[in-house]
């Protein structure tokens, strides 16, 4: 059958721009900045962020905001003040996810287990030889976490693209080194990760 129909709230044609519902909030992400509605057609610019904003998350309650060189910022919905979680001298934070209750920060090739506020960066989980290479993708599996990224260019002329996996050591909240779990042909590029029922897509 035909889809529901659908009505536009509002015109983005940034290419980084991104949608997240916290709450009763719709989140809007893209490169001037982020903002957040009630209605989904009038938006609220959140202040205090320094970077270019490219990615962000939630826990439930919490939004997590990866903004390039000015590291990552949180800020509870609602209050809407932003703090410093991520403020590490040099930063070229690409890509922030929370899944299975922890909070994963790609540095560009670097990936990064964050569990509080740091200004030094802790030992990564891996870093990935090419000095291309993003992260861009994630979610939380039974038993696994699984990480996405790409390099050779931007997504969609990538060269080399995998999704690897990682799980808790037996403290059950150190996760260990990720490993591949599936490369991608050439050519293909992972844009998202998802979980659905038993099924990671």
């Amino acid at each position: 059958s035909l889809l529901n129909d659908t009505t536009q709230l509002v015109a983005d044609t940034d290419t980084t721009c991104q949608v997240l519902v916290v709450g009763v909030y719709l989140i809007k992400l893209n490169a001037s900045g982020v903002s957040y509605s009630t209605n989904g057609t009038s938006y609220t610019a959140i202040t205090g962020l320094s970077g270019t904003p490219v990615s962000m998350c939630t826990d439930g309650a919490s939004l997590y905001i990866a903004c390039g060189s000015g590291g990552v910022y949180t800020c509870v919905a609602g209050a809407w003040t932003t703090s410093h979680l991520v403020n590490v001298t040099a930063n070229n934070v690409t890509f922030v996810a929370y899944c299975s209750n922890v909070l994963l920060v790609g540095n560009t090739n670097s990936l990064y287990q964050v569990s509080g506020a740091i200004t030094t960066w802790p030992t990564a989980l891996i870093t990935q030889s090419a000095s291309t290479w993003l992260w861009n993708s994630a979610c939380g599996g039974l038993g696994w976490i699984y990480v996405g990224g790409y390099s050779g260019g931007t997504a969609g002329t990538a060269t080399v693209s995998a999704v690897y996996k990682t799980q808790f050591a037996a403290d059950g909240t150190t996760l260990g080194a990720p490993t591949i779990a599936t490369p991608l042909p050439p050519g293909e590029t992972v844009y998202s990760l998802f979980t659905f029922v038993n099924y990671i897509l």
